[in-house]
């Protein structure tokens, strides 16, 4: 009856290990359900639609060959229609079939993308998609092009050549299908167990068979231990028994544990948080944020590329892709300013500094608009380095058109005592406070005139109340300044100054408290005139460089810029208005005529 037990202890094990092997052998699924999509046709950009890519569940993988040149990206399918509309520009979209049940479920149309509303740009720019700071990833290569993304449905794959040639012509889509087998693995290490259990159960049997053959000779002493037990090569059986036993379960543990496909998954389900839940609610009644974390790193990456080369080339053309208003007029001025000093052959320790670097990372912080169309606006602040010394810098950032890339509207640097308030979720977005809100202590088209007066009067100012008593650091900057200047011009010179506010329109991001940070542009102009006639005044430094002028008996009017940053609180607080940072810059300096 023993052998009976053993042999069924096999059999069993046999069939175990046999199903959990044929289970990853003869009967495994396919890894992956695959589908192919060829257009020849002559249009230059090709879009599959984000209901074909989530057509299936798991990540997305696109293999592109047909042209020379092969770019493929994805975006928010809004953002890839507005881009294609700009021009109005001819497509092959790529879609599902009304009818589920289709052989062919996927179908390719050619279509024209409907033009985009009030957008005033050249409709030819930029006609080929490489570098848009629209797309949430990009990819080009030669010949081919490979990419694997996990897209929602909002979303959206464009393909293209060069903008001008014909879209590459052959597409294959993959998805991953789980062809895990969690039934594998106890098989096979279940089996392997009965096989040992079998084995033991056999070597038992055979000893209790071979007892009950009857009495038995002495064997020879030199192969008995002091019990008088039998050994079998110097070994007892039950040593025999354990090592095969040990044997058995190793096998098991190695074979059948070394993937998670042969395993049933036992971890817990994650649920969503409340805040989670809350954040999904919000998304799904709000605008879209202008774009994603990782999108405006690679925009600042960028913008620091194109800043670091134009300054260190002077090269203007390269600075006005990348820069505008105030911050673009001031990179000018240096340019210029550092381009004449070279051909002076200024001293060292008279050369004008170079512009402020633009730091590339860490983006500690992201604010962007909460938009469907354009322009869209994004705040951030990115920190130098790791030094507390280094000051933070705050970019404001405007894309005025689906094919116009990010430019830097202002450059701010922070406050070491800067406390930004608690913002939005870059996740979510804000909005934009209206230029005339009546909900801020002070409405953002009217921030930039209320310092410009204080700056000129002081405690006298109608707008003082508003602002801290204690003068802040710019106030200081520009009263030292004028000091300096007019002491320089001793009894040769007068002095006038006024400071109004910038042209550039205000930028108010709401706060989570109601208030709001505001950025705008302050003018400082200042007029250096002999203090009677027939006096020559003597220029030097920037004024020099940038004006051209060495001498005048007429005068020298020269123009800063000041890019600023406040929180402003909503109306009724008992707070103060609060500059966060602040920016100057000499933006141009001419002869008086």
């Amino acid at each position: 009856m023993r052998f009976v037990y053993a042999i069924a202890a096999f059999i069993i094990a046999a069939v175990m290990i046999l199903t959990g092997l044929a289970q990853r052998t003869v009967f495994l699924g396919p890894s992956a359900v695959r589908s192919d999509v060829t257009v020849s046709g002559e249009n230059p950009y090709m879009v599959i639609d984000g209901s074909v890519l989530t057509s299936h569940e798991g990540q997305q993988s696109l293999t592109v060959t047909g042209a020379d040149e092969v770019f493929l990206a994805y975006g928010r399918t809004a953002d890839v229609m507005a881009w294609l509309g700009q021009a109005g520009a001819s497509y092959d979209r790529v879609t599902l079939t009304a009818d589920p049940n289709s052989d062919t479920p996927i179908q390719t149309t050619s279509a024209t993308a409907e033009p985009v509303d009030r957008v005033d740009v050249d409709p030819e720019a930029n006609p080929d998609p490489r570098g848009s700071d629209l797309w949430l990833s990009e990819t080009s290569d030669d010949l081919s092009a490979l990419a694997t993304m996990s897209v929602d449905e909002d979303k959206s794959v464009l393909i293209a050549a060069d903008g001008v040639e014909a879209v590459p012509g052959e597409v294959k889509l993959s998805w991953p299908l789980d062809n895990s087998t969690p039934w594998a693995g106890p098989l096979i290490a279940g089996g392997l167990l009965m096989l040992a259990v079998g084995i033991v159960l056999y070597i038992l049997a055979f000893v209790h068979h071979k007892r009950s053959r009857g009495p038995r000779r002495r064997g020879n002493p030199e192969l008995t231990d002091g019990s008088g037990r039998r050994r079998l090569g110097g070994r007892s059986r039950t040593r025999s028994m354990v090592a095969v036993t040990g044997l058995g379960v190793g096998t098991a543990i190695v074979l059948s544990g070394c993937s998670p496909a042969y395993w049933p998954d036992l971890a817990p389900t994650p649920t969503a948080t409340g805040e989670a839940e809350q954040i999904e609610e919000a998304l799904e009644d709000a605008a879209p944020p202008a774009l994603t974390g990782p999108q405006l790193e690679r925009i600042v990456v960028k913008v620091s590329d194109v800043a670091t080369q134009a300054d260190a080339d002077l090269d203007r053309s390269l600075i006005e892709t990348r820069f505008d208003g105030v911050a673009l007029e001031s990179r000018l001025a240096s340019y210029t300013i550092l381009a004449e000093q070279e051909e002076r052959d200024v001293n060292d320790e008279d050369k004008a500094a170079a512009p402020e670097a633009i730091p590339a990372s860490p983006v500690k912080l992201t604010l962007p608009q909460a938009v469907s169309g354009w322009p869209r606006t994004v705040f951030t602040v990115v920190n130098a380095g790791e030094e507390a010394t280094v000051a933070p810098t705050a970019l404001v950032l405007t894309q005025n058109s689906p094919r116009d890339n990010y430019t830097v509207r202002r450059v701010v640097k922070l406050e070491p005592d800067a406390s930004i308030p608690e913002l939005a979720p870059a996740t979510i977005g804000a909005s934009l406070v209206p230029p005339d809100s009546s909900f801020l202590t002070i409405a953002p088209n009217a921030m930039a005139g209320a310092y410009a007066d204080l700056v000129e009067n002081g405690e006298k100012s109608e707008w003082a109340e508003y602002f801290p008593e204690e003068s802040d650091a710019l106030r200081e900057s520009i009263a030292t300044n004028l000091k300096k200047a007019r002491e320089s011009l001793g009894d040769t010179g007068e002095l006038s100054s006024e400071v109004v506010a910038g042209e550039s329109d205000p930028v108010a991001f709401a706060t989570l408290n109601s208030g709001a940070l505001v950025s705008v542009d302050i003018l400082e102009t200042q007029k250096a005139t002999p203090s009677e006639e027939g006096v020559t005044l003597t220029t030097s430094g920037r004024i020099q460089l940038l004006s051209g002028v060495d001498e005048t008996t007429t005068g020298v009017e020269t123009r800063y810029g000041d890019q600023l940053l406040f929180y402003v609180p909503p109306a009724g607080s008992e707070e103060k208005i609060q500059l966060l940072g602040f920016s100057q810059d000499i933006l141009s300096s001419k002869e008086i005529e």
